[in-house]
């Protein structure tokens, strides 16, 4: 699985070995503020940000947001003042891999699982790198990732599991 190669010639092994799915570097981007929070986030009194208690007041500076705009102060002072909120230190992702949708690509199941099993990985590690709590849905295994390395290798070393078994379960090509 996951593009390995297989060669005929027997090796004795000697010690379970785990292959991780390969995984591309994304680079980090901010997350789109979604209408709904699935769980609640830790704000952070060090970062300023758009959500969380009001941290404080400063100047406006050009792209700022007119609703962040203080407008008591703003009319004692006689120019533009924003309020600071806190800064989320933790949001929360959710990554649904569709395996019914699995059965239309021309290369098969297996290698399409494959490949999807290699973009979950991918989008989790850069999201975890991003200190982003994910929760990832795998056809019917649910799989959740703290931001901590520690909850990125279990989940990894879960996704290596994840093989024909699953796989076989997969509906039939039509």
């Amino acid at each position: 699985p996951f593009g390995l190669w297989t060669c005929g010639k027997p090796i004795l092994v000697s010690h379970q070995l785990t292959v991780w799915p390969k995984t591309f570097r994304l680079d980090p981007r901010p997350l789109p503020a979604g209408r709904q929070q699935w769980f609640a986030a830790e704000a952070s009194d060090f970062q300023a940000g758009d959500q969380g208690d009001r941290s404080g007041v400063r100047p406006y500076q050009l792209g700022d947001r007119l609703r962040n705009i203080h407008w008591a102060l703003t009319a004692r002072h006689g120019r533009f003042i924003v309020s600071e909120r806190q800064a989320v230190t933790e949001s929360q992702v959710r990554i649904v891999v569709d395996v019914e949708q699995l059965r239309a690509y021309r290369c098969g199941p297996q290698e399409a699982l494959e490949w999807a099993v290699r973009v979950a990985a991918t989008m989790t590690r850069t999201l975890v790198q991003q200190n982003t709590h994910c929760h990832v849905l795998l056809g019917s295994h649910a799989f959740g990732v703290a931001p901590s390395e520690i909850s990125l290798r279990r989940f990894f070393d879960a996704l290596a599991r994840f093989g024909s078994d699953d796989i076989e379960r997969l509906p039939n090509q039509s």
